[in-house]
């Protein structure tokens, strides 16, 4: 057998292995097509429930408080004092609230307790705010009742 033919039949079996390689790896990619797009579906429904479940959360108020794009209006304004901005003004005013700078913030569901802020129950249904204070006592607040009193209290 020559040398070109030798060249020859080793391109042949070159090429026929390549081919049947590429081959494999094109069935590969059929499949692997076929169970991603039956993956997509359950995936669109899962984001779907995903995103509902946190927009009914009662802990997206805490998404209001930071800003955020998706955060229905908040449920838990005090009633009675109008503008919490106006009531905590009012008791900050008088001495009622503190001033100063609070070390940690507590973050939990409603206890049915009162808020400092508004006077209101915190309902369990509603997000708490806890502000705690160096000498380690706390004042609990509505998420509204927080930023107003934040804002107040950190000009």
């Amino acid at each position: 057998m020559s040398n070109s033919a030798v060249a020859n039949l080793v391109s042949t079996l070159d090429t026929t292995r390549i081919l049947d390689q590429a081959s494999r790896a094109r069935s590969r990619a059929v499949a692997l097509g076929q169970i991603a797009a039956g993956l997509a579906t359950p995936a669109r429904r899962t984001r779907t429930a995903v995103t509902r479940a946190r927009l009914d959360s009662s802990t997206r108020r805490l998404l209001r408080l930071r800003g955020a794009s998706d955060a229905r209006p908040s449920e838990d304004r005090p009633r009675p004092g109008g503008d919490p901005h106006l009531v905590l003004r009012g008791k900050l005013r008088a001495g009622n609230l503190r001033r100063d700078a609070c070390r940690h913030v507590i973050i939990s569901r409603g206890r049915g307790l009162t808020c400092d802020g508004c006077d209101e129950a915190i309902a369990t249904g509603h997000v708490e705010l806890r502000a705690r204070f160096g000498d380690g006592s706390t004042k609990r607040f509505h998420s509204r009742c927080f930023s107003a009193w934040y804002t107040e209290t950190q000009r």
